[in-house]
C-alpha cells in the first residue's frame, strides 16, 4: 500500500482513537486499561464480578459472581480495592430501591442490598449484541489502490461524525445521572447512540474492498458493541444492574487497545495476492 494511502489511514485512527477519548471524558477521571476480548463478554458472566456493593462494614461482598472470599468479617479492604465501580453498585441499588418505594431513607444494611442486588441479577435480560461476518458487509473484489484510497475518504468520512463537544463524555453524562438521582440527564446519551447507529449503518452499507474486510468487520463490531453498552446504561433507574453492566462493558472496551490495534492493523495491511479470498468470519 502507498504512503498516501497510509496517510489516509493514519487520520481514520486518530479520529476513532479522539472521539473515543471525548467520549470517555471525566471529570476527574481516568481511562483504566484492561485486556478484553474482541467478541462481546455478554456471553458470559465476568462482567457480574464487576458489580460490588461496598457494605457499611468492612467486608467486601460481589453480588452474583462466582468467586468467594473467606469468611473473616475482620478481612478489611484496602482502600485501592474501593473501585469507583464499587461505589456505583451501592448507589445505584439505593436510588433504586428509594424509587420502588421499598425503602424511606438511604440507610440500607447490607442484607438490604444483596437481597435486592442478587434479585435484579437473577432477573437481569442482557441484551443480545448482533454478532457481524463478513458476509454482512458490502464487499467489493477491488483491491486496487484507488479503491483503498476510496475506501479511506470514506471511513474518515464515517468517524468524523462522532466528534463530540468537550465534557459530553458518555462517562460523564452517566455519572452525573447517577449522582444526582436526575433520569433527565441520560436524555443526552440519546445523541450519542443515534451516532452509533449511524456510523454502523454507514459501514455496512459502504464498499469494502475483500482484502480489508477482516479489519473493517472488527471495526465495525467495535461500534456495534459500543452502541449496545450505551442502550443499557440508559436504563440506569429502571434497571440499575443493566445500567451497572453496560457502564462496566463500555469502561472496558473503550479502556482496552483494541482500537488502537485495528489502527494498527490498517497502517500495517498489505494487498492480498490475487489467488488469495476472504472467508466468512
Amino acid at each position: 500500500m502507498n504512503s498516501n494511502i497510509k496517510k489516509i489511514f493514519s487520520v481514520a485512527l486518530a479520529l476513532a482513537v479522539g472521539s473515543g477519548i471525548v467520549l470517555f471524558a471525566w471529570k476527574g477521571g481516568t481511562i483504566v486499561r484492561t485486556e478484553v476480548s474482541t467478541e462481546t463478554t455478554a456471553k458470559n458472566d465476568e462482567w457480574k464480578n464487576t458489580l460490588h456493593i461496598i457494605p457499611e462494614a468492612s467486608t467486601s461482598k460481589l453480588l452474583g459472581s462466582q468467586k468467594t472470599f473467606s469468611g473473616d468479617t475482620n478481612n478489611t479492604i484496602a482502600e485501592d480495592d474501593i473501585t469507583t465501580t464499587d461505589l456505583f453498585a451501592r448507589k445505584l441499588l439505593v436510588n433504586y430501591a428509594l424509587t420502588q418505594g421499598s425503602m424511606a431513607t438511604t440507610t440500607w444494611s447490607d442484607a438490604d442490598a444483596d437481597a435486592l442486588a442478587q434479585s435484579l441479577i437473577k432477573n437481569i435480560d442482557l441484551p443480545q449484541i448482533k454478532q457481524y461476518a463478513t458476509k454482512d458487509l458490502n464487499i467489493s473484489n477491488d483491491n486496487s489502490d484507488t479503491a483503498f484510497a476510496l475506501y479511506g475518504e470514506k471511513l474518515n468520512q464515517i468517524l468524523q461524525s462522532l466528534s463530540f463537544k468537550k465534557g459530553s463524555g458518555v462517562v460523564t453524562i452517566f455519572t452525573d445521572a447517577l449522582y444526582s438521582s436526575e433520569p433527565k440527564k441520560l436524555d443526552e446519551l440519546t445523541t450519542i447512540v443515534a451516532k452509533y447507529s449511524n456510523v454502523k449503518k454507514s459501514l455496512l452499507a459502504m464498499e469494502t474492498p475483500s482484502g480489508i474486510a477482516p479489519i473493517h468487520l472488527r471495526l465495525l463490531q467495535f461500534y456495534t458493541n459500543i452502541e449496545a453498552y450505551i442502550i443499557s446504561m440508559q436504563k440506569l433507574f429502571n434497571d440499575p444492574v443493566q445500567g451497572l453492566y453496560g457502564f462496566t462493558q463500555f469502561k472496558e472496551e473503550y479502556g482496552s487497545d483494541l482500537l488502537v490495534s485495528i489502527g494498527k492493523d490498517y497502517q500495517n495491511y498489505s494487498p492480498p495476492s490475487n489467488n488469495e479470498s476472504i472467508n466468512n468470519i
